[in-house]
This record gives C-alpha cells, sequence and structure tokens, in this order.
C-alpha cells in the first residue's frame, strides 16, 4: 500500500492524474502524428480526396460539431413555423 505521504495530493482531491494530462504514451502518439503530418499532411489529403473521395468526406463530417447553433439574417432566431425553400445555385 502507497505511504500516506504519496497518495491523494492536495489538488488532486480525486485521485489519480490531473484533468486535462495525458499519459506518455498518448503524448508520445499525439507528437508523432503531428510531426508525421507536417512532413506530408498536405500531399496525404490531397492524395485521399482524389483517390478515395468517401474517405475523404467521412473525415470531414467526423470533424463537424455534432450540434451547430442557427440564426437568422439579423442574429435573432429561426421561427419554428413556416415555410422553409431550399434553392440550388447553378454552377
Amino acid at each position: 500500500m502507497p505511504s500516506s505521504d504519496t497518495q491523494f495530493k492536495p489538488g488532486n482531491p480525486g485521485g489519480g492524474r490531473p484533468k486535462g494530462s495525458r499519459n506518455k504514451l498518448s503524448e508520445a502518439f499525439i507528437k508523432a502524428l503531428a510531426d508525421d503530418f507536417n512532413e506530408a499532411g498536405l500531399a496525404a489529403i490531397e492524395q485521399v480526396r482524389a483517390e478515395q473521395p468517401a474517405q475523404y468526406l467521412n473525415v470531414i463530417g467526423k470533424l463537424m460539431p455534432k450540434l451547430m447553433e442557427l440564426s437568422g439574417p439579423d442574429g435573432d432566431a429561426i421561427p419554428l413555423s413556416g415555410k422553409v425553400t431550399f434553392v440550388s445555385r447553378d454552377d
């Protein structure tokens, strides 16, 4: 059993790692991923977009927020009743 002078230090009343901290493996993985992205990220993105567009769109979908707050053109709330018209633009 750990001694009382090393267990549950002040400032971390719940025990374990402090909130927001990462373990060493996570930090190493994120650093390696960031280093790899800095080296070849743009080229990899362009390649996936060209060769696997469905996978490219899947990644975009996973990065988008799950909930969005919408407002009208003047910043007011959008009415919950009424008619919504979708228009397409001609390219």
